[in-house]
């Protein structure tokens, strides 16, 4: 059940990172991407930045995948926990992304955008509510951490934003 669950959340949540990925591919059109081989040697390991039983404690202690390795480019990675329902919520993922190159002007460009809004209490943070993406500037990495749990169809998507706080201030400290 577990595994039926695991590959239908995967297509229905790919979407949404992608989207995601893009928004914070646009908002570095400004950097300048020759970071070459050197910078592609030393990219950070983004399946480190948070752990499963993590992951879990924040979702009321549902079933959460290993991590999977996600999109990884000379400017950011990406890691990926499929989480299973729980009491409150249905199936579906945690993706923490780690820009590791233009982040700050990524993070200048997401402000300018009304769909992402400052999260109160979370220094340089946004969230956008339609792709549940939780990004916080740390220095000059742009941490994120993306909840994306839907249901239904139409896809009714749940805001995870309370669970993600807690979260990215870890990703942010490992990152």
């Amino acid at each position: 059940m577990w595994s039926v669950a695991k590959g239908m959340g995967m297509r229905t949540h790919t979407t949404s990172r992608v989207a995601v990925a893009l928004v914070l591919a646009a908002g570095m059109t400004s950097v300048a991407v020759g970071a070459g081989a050197a910078a592609a040697a030393k990219t950070p390991n983004p399946c480190k930045l948070l752990k499963a039983s993590e992951i879990a404690k924040e979702f009321d202690g549902a079933v959460v995948s290993d991590p999977e390795p996600g999109l990884k480019t000379a400017a950011s990675s990406s890691c990926t926990w499929d989480v299973a329902a729980g009491a409150t919520l249905p199936d579906g993922s945690v993706t923490s992304t780690l820009m590791f190159i233009g982040g700050k002007p990524a993070y200048d460009g997401l402000k300018q955008n009304a769909d992402f809004v400052p999260v109160a209490g979370l220094k340089n943070s946004l969230y956008q509510q339609k792709t549940g993406a939780l990004l916080v500037l740390d220095g000059a990495n742009l941490v994120t951490v993306q909840g994306i749990f839907r249901e239904g169809l139409p896809p009714k998507s749940h805001d995870v934003q309370e669970h993600l706080v807690a979260l990215v201030k870890i990703a942010t400290k490992r990152s």
